[in-house]
């Protein structure tokens, strides 16, 4: 029995048919099932055999230089926060810097400061060599969705940001 190459390249894909080739044509093996009983009893189990693939993006955010040494406090008053968004384009963020108990500092390629607000019972020191976080399918970083991971092992959630000005 003849096939053709597209109707047994089916066959063989969903792994129904054990085949032999013969010169100029495909033939199915005799004590192979029949392609009408094998499609059938694909058919009754059909989650017997898939395979779900998935795939996930993860994003390092590196250690940003701190502030000048002995100019922390200073370097501290001389911005004011103002209100932004709950978001930050993922795109924009090039380090992070320790600020606070509970606060990080991402540094942006625009050259902005945003400081972000860790919820309760995080500490910012767990994030002083960076993080770690999911990409986002939308490539925002929005409070209370995303999760920073830091290498030790700590996750937290930002419960806010503040763009930092210059005063």
């Amino acid at each position: 029995m003849h096939i053709s190459v597209s109707s047994f390249a089916a066959l063989a894909l969903s792994g129904l048919v054990a085949a032999s080739i013969s010169v100029g044509a495909f033939t199915l093996d005799p004590d192979a099932p029949s392609a009408d009983s094998a499609v059938t009893a694909d058919l009754e189990h059909p989650d017997s055999d898939q395979i779900r693939m998935e795939q996930t993006v993860i994003i390092r955010v590196p250690r940003a230089a701190p502030p000048p040494k002995g100019k922390s406090r200073d370097f501290q008053q001389n911005f004011k926060e103002e209100k932004m968004g709950g978001c930050v384009t993922m795109k924009k963020i090039a380090g992070v810097r320790v600020a606070g108990n509970q606060t990080l500092e991402l540094l942006t390629v625009d050259g902005h400061l945003v400081r972000a607000y860790l919820n309760k019972g995080c500490e910012a020191r767990e994030f002083y060599s960076g993080f770690y976080i999911e990409k986002p399918g939308d490539g925002k970083f929005c409070k209370e969705r995303e999760v920073l991971h830091a290498r030790s092992g700590a996750e937290c959630r930002v419960t806010k940001f503040r763009l930092l000005k210059a005063k």
